[in-house]
């Protein structure tokens, strides 16, 4: 985990984004939840992905338990 924070830390440096949220929108204020939400739903249309945004995330934890 300390990796993954790391490495996000330094992509946003390489972005030139500056901000207090390790995942913040690009102007490195707080992220949208619906900004997220609606970038996820045209991202799975364009892949024929017929799952919500959550459903990955509890495959994902289930798979470490």
């Amino acid at each position: 985990a300390r990796g993954i924070i790391a490495d996000q830390k330094q992509m946003l440096r390489e972005m030139g984004i500056i901000s207090e949220y390790l995942f913040p929108d690009l102007d490195g204020e707080i992220s949208n939840p619906n900004s997220i939400y609606k970038q996820w739903y045209t991202y799975r249309k364009q892949h024929g992905i017929k799952c919500s945004i959550h459903e990955p995330r509890h495959t994902h934890i289930s798979l470490l338990k």
